[in-house]
């Protein structure tokens, strides 16, 4: 994909946006998303806008500016690739009300080292240490299972929670309206009791710690039916893991013979859903590519065979997936 001037857009922006619309000075692709991060068609439908900048000057790295339709920015950073991004090094996200978010930094956009994350008024509301394992990044691609730890955390008057990893931390939704877990921190890892609700399952839950390890937790499903549970959260599997789910795509998969002509190759982000009996359900575009490639993406995940569930607080419950697929012409 090459970078193109998009005029007619600058002009179409600049209606909705008002004179603040934002108007990078280089070679620029424009793209609109929803809060899902689903891409969309068209600015009416999108909550927000991306621009992916060409490199500056002695780099290879992409810039990337994204804007709320207020205006403000939402996100500045940087991508090895045009779309969909993949972030390196630092990156900054906003509220809508102009004040930060977070900073981070990114390794094949993964999150790994410092992160500072914000309260909507702007006050500090916690440090956190990301680890991520490099063999496991470049072995998936970018999406690796990785360790954490909180250092700090403060309240939104500035009062210091914890620190040094000891202290009380309390986890807010979005919105910062709702709390949703809340315990007691020892060396950066939850300790002792701890409790909370996860809202979007209308489940509560009380659970115990030693040093980070969770010992022993119960919830309470909005039937009022209890669970048991040693691990909180166990993802749905492809049947024989991710490395057969690598395979099974590569097998699988067939490069159109039209957009293989054509020239046409990127990657095609598509999100799901794996039911409680196993099944897929609810497939959605992240990112596409051209009809003919999302078409045989789509079939691909589509012959899939039944999955492993996954497992809440317990119980067996729906779960959302992402899956990166890429078309490469050699």
């Amino acid at each position: 994909m090459k970078f193109l001037y998009l005029l007619l857009f600058v002009f179409s922006a600049a209606f909705c946006f008002g004179q603040k619309a934002p108007k990078p000075t280089k070679k620029y692709n424009t793209y609109f998303y929803n809060n899902e991060h689903e891409r969309v068609r068209s600015l009416d439908s999108a909550d927000f806008i991306q621009f992916v900048i060409e490199p500056d000057k002695g780099s290879s790295l992409y810039n990337v500016e994204e804007y709320y339709k207020n205006n403000t920015q939402r996100f500045v950073g940087k991508s090895s690739r045009i779309s969909p991004v993949m972030l390196q090094d630092q990156g900054m996200s906003f509220y809508p009300n102009g004040h930060k978010k977070q900073v981070a930094q990114y390794l094949n956009g993964q999150i790994t080292g410092t992160v500072y994350q914000f309260y909507p008024n702007g006050q500090l509301y916690m440090v956190k240490e990301y680890i991520a394992d490099k063999k496991d990044l470049a072995k998936h691609g970018g999406y690796a299972i990785k360790d954490s730890s909180i250092t700090a955390v403060y309240d939104s008057t500035g009062k210091s929670m914890a620190e040094d990893g000891n202290g009380h931390y309390v986890r807010y939704d979005d919105d910062f309206k709702n709390i949703e877990e809340e315990g007691a921190l020892k060396g950066g890892k939850p300790d002792g009791k701890w409790k909370g609700k996860d809202i979007l399952r209308h489940i509560g839950f009380e659970e115990d710690y030693a040093s980070g390890k969770l010992i022993k937790g119960s919830a309470t499903d909005s039937a009022g039916i209890n669970y048991t549970y040693e691990k909180r959260s166990v993802a749905a599997e492809f049947p024989g893991g991710i490395d057969a789910l690598g395979q099974y795509i590569g097998h699988n998969l067939r490069y159109p013979p039209a957009s293989r002509e054509r020239g046409m190759q990127g990657t095609v982000v598509i999100n799901f859903v794996i039911n409680t009996d196993g099944t897929i359900s609810k497939i959605k575009f992240l990112n596409r590519v051209d009809n003919d490639i999302d078409n045989e993406a789509l079939r691909v995940i589509k012959s899939m065979p039944k999955w492993a569930p996954g497992i809440a607080y317990g119980k067996t419950v729906a779960f959302k997936y992402t899956i990166p697929i890429s078309f490469t012409l050699q």
